[in-house]
């Protein structure tokens, strides 16, 4: 019992961990969208 939840425990940091570099990675795109020069088609 004891190693499932400390199994969880690691699985949940592991997801954590992934989703703030996922949600910093996507910050950082934007603002490197939102950098880029807007070209209008004309």
């Amino acid at each position: 019992m004891y190693v499932n939840v400390q199994y969880i425990g690691v699985a949940m940091q592991k997801l954590k961990i992934t989703g703030l570099s996922l949600i910093i990675s996507g910050l950082l795109m934007a603002q490197a969208h939102a950098a880029e020069p807007v070209y209008p088609d004309q």
